[in-house]
């Protein structure tokens, strides 16, 4: 009786276990779990979802609130800092153009000023040569002035003396002279540089008055041979030559100064027994 029972439990049990879907199963099984502490299936898979498996790797979100925010800030102060250079930019280039402007200011005034100072100096250069010419108006009407003229000797006939006077207002000192007479044609014209040189008695010759150069005596020096010119050309005698001297104001150490120059020519008259001025336009005065 005892093992009839025994067998009708377990054939009990199977039919059981038998006509029981899965889910019956896990909860029955859910339940003796959670009798006895252990976690369940569900909680198990619900925990393994919950869990990234360890060879997952977590991707975490970097664009936080605080790191939204402390980006955006930093975009405002890069768009603040460009507008400032901007700005500063700006301001440069205003600045440059205001240097350009008064750069073009200064060269209007200095050319105006180069201007007024080219008219100044060409005023001053004509009030300068003006008052040079004034000066040198003083000093010629002051300056001594040498004449040469050839007049006949007193008490001896036939004889001429070539003479320097001087015409001026103030005293010359004689420097150096040369004085040639000679016979040439009549197209005759004196050579620049003379060395026939003559010595004057005295060096200072005050105004209005004269010193001797030389005498000649032209009759000796040319006969009616020369003078028909029988077989060459006609001969005329020439008397020529240059003095030097200087005034007595004049510094004679300064490298510009140049003594006064009178240069002379004359060529004898037979026929009137006189000495005529030449006009090959040797004879002048400076």
């Amino acid at each position: 009786m005892k093992q009839a029972i025994i067998v009708l439990a377990v054939l009990s049990f199977t039919i059981i276990g038998i006509s029981q879907t899965p889910n019956d199963k896990g909860a029955a099984v859910d339940k003796r779990a959670r009798r006895a502490g252990i976690p369940t299936n569900a909680e198990k898979e619900q925990k393994h979802a919950a869990s990234p498996p360890s060879g997952a790797i977590t991707i975490y979100n970097q664009n936080s609130a605080p790191e939204r925010n402390s980006g955006a800030d930093q975009h405002k102060d890069d768009v603040e800092i460009q507008r400032k250079l901007v700005d500063y930019t700006a301001a440069l280039v205003g600045v440059g153009i205001l240097q350009f402007l008064a750069l073009i200011v200064q060269a209007i005034v200095f050319y105006c000023t180069l201007r007024t100072m080219n008219h100044h100096s060409e005023h001053l250069g004509k009030i300068a040569e003006a008052a040079r010419l004034n000066a040198r108006a003083v000093i010629n009407a002051e300056r001594p002035w040498f004449l040469v003229n050839i007049k006949s000797k007193q008490g001896a006939p036939g004889q001429y003396i070539v003479g320097a006077f001087n015409a001026g207002r103030t005293p010359a000192i004689v420097n150096d002279g040369d004085c040639s007479c000679d016979k040439h044609s009549a197209n005759f014209l004196p050579p620049e540089d003379l060395n026939d040189p003559f010595e004057p008695k005295r060096d200072l010759i005050v105004s209005e008055d004269s010193f001797p150069i030389r005498v000649i005596n032209p009759e000796s020096l040319i006969n009616q041979v020369d003078r028909e010119g029988v077989g060459v050309d006609p001969q005329i005698l020439f008397v020529y030559g240059q003095l030097r001297y200087w005034d007595t104001f004049t510094d004679r150490n300064s490298p510009a100064a140049k003594p006064y120059e009178t240069w002379w020519c004359f060529h004898y008259d037979p026929t009137n027994m006189t000495f005529l001025g030449c006009a090959n336009g040797y004879a002048r005065n400076t």
